[in-house]
């Protein structure tokens, strides 16, 4: 049995949306899994934009989705491995043919803005195998069902006391829309969530264009590429533009040129993602995953094992348009069938949209997520006096271990909103995963 961590740590320094505790939750983190969770230091990948970290491990959305598809590709049956994030949290406008109740997509924010939303994440998680344990802690706003699986142990308001929690959720979202800071049982907090017009305000100045609310899907797919992951993939097949940027006339013909480039027959990408054609957008989306050529597919073979992996490792049918075989235009149109719904890569359950396939779904015991807050709230970035700034979640995690090493998750996350109501934190951790995995010992 193997224990590997990836700690990730985003504090936007020299930016509007700077934070303080977020570095520190990773060195916070650090600590914890060496001295009470039998993690050998070499085992820990750390990603920290506070100027400790070499370039490829700087937290930017291509290195977190590298680190992350390595920890999950890599992990063997009865593996212990573990994620924690500290940073800032968003909601993206969903599709129109996005199932989100919200109409939001959640979205993690890197230090360079390349979001990685919630379907992302899972694709990636999708690929561990069974037998092997992981554990997400998401220390960041509209963190709530980032792994969308229908069972949660732990959820709703910790005190049972809605009026006060309307109160203190209403001074923290004057917060939010004032950019500030307030004071909370006499420390410094503020908040980590970014609101999408802040995103967009950051994407202006790392891209030098004029990014609004509404064109953030189609900025981070031109500017990123394939490090966009599935945001790019959405944009490139619904504009019909290829890898390069060049337009393509639909999506099906994206696809086309985009698998012509892969074989030899494009122009690399000029954008900021740098990936040339297909075979770019692929190992980026899979986190630098190589895509292997079979023998007998070619490009045709790549471009349908990119679908398989996208959809969380089912296996893609034959198209019904295919004459027999490996063309590009058929796969194409077998990926774009499959990623529409209509094609035999779908679930049994029947059709599903472009967006929800993207991200597969996970097996209830696939997975378990500790949330900062519920995906309507915000989570504390606190700054006592004279001290180093900390996440609220991460401080109260460290709190309950000190006490109790061994404690199920179940306890970690009861204790955590104990502690964190002590402190008058409004904010609600959740346990998102099975009855059954909430009652097993905290990553051990």
């Amino acid at each position: 049995m193997g224990k590997k961590a990836v700690l990730i740590g985003c504090n936007y320094p020299g930016t509007k949306a700077a934070l303080e505790g977020c570095c520190n939750d990773v060195d916070i983190m650090y600590d914890v899994l060496q001295r009470y969770k039998g993690f050998d230091a070499s085992e820990i990948t750390i990603l920290k934009d506070d100027g400790s970290c070499s370039d490829e491990l700087i937290p930017t959305g291509a290195n977190i989705r590298k680190a992350l598809t390595k920890l999950c590709g890599e992990a063997q049956e009865d593996d212990i491995i573990f994620v924690h994030f500290s940073g800032h949290g968003t909601q993206v406008p969903a599709d129109d043919d996005d199932p989100e109740d919200d109409r939001k997509d959640e979205a993690i924010c890197p230090t360079d803005m390349s979001l990685i939303v919630d379907d992302d994440l899972r694709a990636i998680v999708s690929t561990i195998p069974d037998g092997c344990r992981l554990t997400l802690v998401t220390d960041c706003c509209h963190s709530g069902s980032m792994l969308d699986h229908s069972e949660v142990a732990i959820e709703g308001e910790k005190d049972g006391n809605s009026k006060a929690s309307l109160l203190e959720e209403s001074a923290s979202l004057m917060s939010l829309l004032t950019g500030g800071t307030r004071e909370v049982g006499g420390v410094d907090v503020k908040n980590r969530a970014l609101p999408i017009t802040d995103v967009a305000s950051l994407l202006t100045q790392i891209t030098g264009r004029s990014v609004q609310p509404g064109n953030i899907r189609s900025t981070l797919g031109e500017f990123f590429g394939g490090d966009a992951g599935r945001l790019a993939l959405q944009y490139f097949l619904k504009s019909g533009k290829s890898g390069s940027g060049m337009s393509g006339g639909s999506g099906l013909a994206a696809m086309a040129g985009m698998l012509a480039a892969s074989q030899g027959g494009g122009q690399s990408s000029s954008s900021g993602g740098g990936s040339s054609g297909l075979a770019g957008l692929a190992g980026s989306l899979l986190g630098g995953k190589k895509q292997s050529q079979s023998s007998g597919g070619g490009g045709s073979a790549a471009l349908m094992g990119l679908a398989g992996s996208l959809l969380g490792g089912k296996k893609p049918q034959q198209s019904s348009h295919s004459s027999g075989g490996g063309s590009g235009l058929t796969a194409a149109m077998g990926m774009m069938s499959m990623l529409s719904g209509s094609g035999g890569g779908g679930s049994s359950g029947g059709s599903h949209s472009t967006s929800h396939s993207l991200g597969g779904s996970l097996s209830e015991d696939k997975g378990i997520l500790i949330t900062g807050c519920q995906a309507h709230e915000t989570s504390a970035d606190v700054r006592p006096p004279g001290g180093k700034a900390f996440g609220a979640l991460t401080n109260s995690i460290q709190t309950v271990l000190k006490t109790n090493p061994d404690a199920s998750y179940y306890d970690v996350v009861s204790g955590a909103r104990t502690v964190l109501s002590q402190a008058k934190h409004a904010q609600n951790p959740c346990l998102e995963c099975s009855e059954k995995n909430s009652r097993l010992p905290f990553i051990c």
